[in-house]
């Protein structure tokens, strides 16, 4: 069913869809004139039905107008209107009729369909312009001239059904061409697969060749050897003259010939048979599967071994002198008998022993900053104390002074030769008293702090 409207403004018609009409509730916009309207007033079915008259007809309770005009065409004035009101219709006037008793068996009206429609339709969508009327006289089929107007048809929009299939038919030639695309790129990875699948059987069956051809090799030397060292039998009675045992020409023949055998198997085609060493046909390269092997047995030759022995011992008497050199002062400390030794290596090391420092095993017992004499002139006072169990190098002293607001005044380091002390280091849990003379200048001081470290 095709359902078709004529616009009340214009007269296109135009082609609808039902679902159009019930989610709108009828209204739908002319292509042509944009003019909004009911489309369920003017519905109907295009191939079965013939199109609303146009212009519509008047409605029923539009009152008529009194179009009369004067014999020389104008219009004619109306009758000036009267003062008095007119006379009221009685009641009985508007006495509905009585009713019409219905026929049951009467056939319904049939309803002729107006002459000429499908033609005027047919017309209308093949000339494809605007309705408007004909004021020219045409002439009609039998050749006299038709003297009253006549209304074309208008023309019919193509409808949302041809629009939505294009719209389809576009979808599914992308979504064709897309599908077309991953297809051709899956073959391609599928080939690729193929191929290398391919390529890994050709190697494993040439590597599967190539040990076989070993594994005969192999057999052929075991049954060689096994030949050289049992001897021929022969009997008594024919002396020594008729023993011809194997000679070695005869054995490496053969061990050649093995060789050579599995070599070939090894070597990929193309390889010229002259591309042989010069070494009786020993093979040029091993198969994959033999190189591990080859490798570990280079490992457990005698003067491999013996080299890596030496290497080894050497890197750890580097280690230990690079050791020695670097605690020397530790060790003379540890074990003072290891001074002589120790001093001799350090004439061919260039090297010279000092006391070990080791600054966590000194402490400051007691303190004292005091006044020497007039001016700022001061006396520092320290206690020193070893408490590990080896002789120790003695350490330096920072000295910090503040004044009254805790700014600070100086900052000095003092080594032991600045506390008139000859010696260099101090003995194991032992104490040490210490003092130097400090001035200032013209700056007073209130407090003081020392710390001990190593330069």
């Amino acid at each position: 069913m095709s359902l078709a409207t004529r616009c009340t403004a214009c007269g296109t018609i135009f082609r609808v869809v039902e679902d159009q009409l019930r989610v709108s509730e009828g209204w739908v916009r002319c292509g042509r004139c944009a003019e909004v309207f009911d489309a369920r007033e003017q519905l109907f079915d295009i191939d079965l039905e013939a199109p609303p008259p146009w212009p519509p007809a008047p409605a029923h309770d539009t009152p008529a107008v009194d179009l009369s005009t004067q014999d020389d065409g104008r219009w004619a004035p109306s009758p000036p209107p009267t003062s008095s009101p007119p006379a009221p219709i009685p009641a009985s006037a508007y006495a509905p009729p009585p009713p019409r008793p219905l026929d049951l068996t009467a056939a319904p009206p049939h309803k002729e369909p107006r002459p000429g429609h499908d033609s005027i339709v047919a017309a209308a969508m093949d000339s494809r312009h605007e309705p408007r009327w004909v004021d020219e006289p045409g002439l009609d089929a039998g050749g006299a001239k038709d003297p009253a107007p006549r209304w074309t048809e208008p023309e019919i929009e193509p409808s949302l059904e041809q629009q939505v299939a294009q719209e389809v038919e576009q979808e599914m030639a992308r979504l064709s061409a897309q599908r077309a695309q991953l297809e051709a790129q899956a073959q391609a990875e599928a080939d690729i697969q193929q191929q290398a699948y391919e390529e890994e059987q050709a190697r494993l069956q040439a590597e599967l060749a190539a040990a076989e051809a070993s594994q005969r090799a192999q057999a052929q030397l075991a049954q060689l050897a096994q030949q050289k060292a049992t001897p021929a039998p022969h009997s008594p009675g024919e002396g020594d003259h008729g023993f011809q045992p194997t000679t070695l020409g005869e054995n490496g023949e053969l061990l050649a010939a093995a060789e050579a055998e599995a070599t070939k198997a090894v070597k990929p085609e193309g390889t010229a048979a002259g591309g042989e060493s010069n070494s009786g046909g020993a093979p040029s390269e091993l198969p994959t599967f033999m190189r591990p092997a080859r490798q570990a047995t280079i490992w457990n030759r005698l003067w491999v071994r013996v080299s890596l022995g030496l290497l080894c011992g050497l890197a750890l008497a580097a280690l230990g002198l690079q050791a020695t050199w670097q605690f020397r002062d530790a060790l003379v400390a540890r074990y003072p008998q290891l001074r002589a030794d120790l001093q001799a290596f350090c004439a061919v090391a260039h090297c010279e022993i000092k006391p070990w420092q080791r600054l966590d095993s000194f402490s400051v017992d007691a303190s004292a900053l005091s006044q020497a004499g007039s001016g700022h002139h001061y006396k520092l006072a320290l206690t020193l104390r070893n408490k590990s169990e080896y002789e120790l190098a003695l350490p330096w002293v920072e000295l910090s002074l503040t004044d009254a607001n805790g700014q600070l005044i100086a900052r000095r380091a003092l080594a032991p030769k600045d506390f008139n002390l000859s010696q260099d280091a101090l003995a194991a849990a032992t104490e040490l008293p210490v003092q130097a003379l400090l001035t200032t200048g013209d700056k007073a001081v209130s407090g003081y702090s020392v710390e001990l470290f190593y330069p």
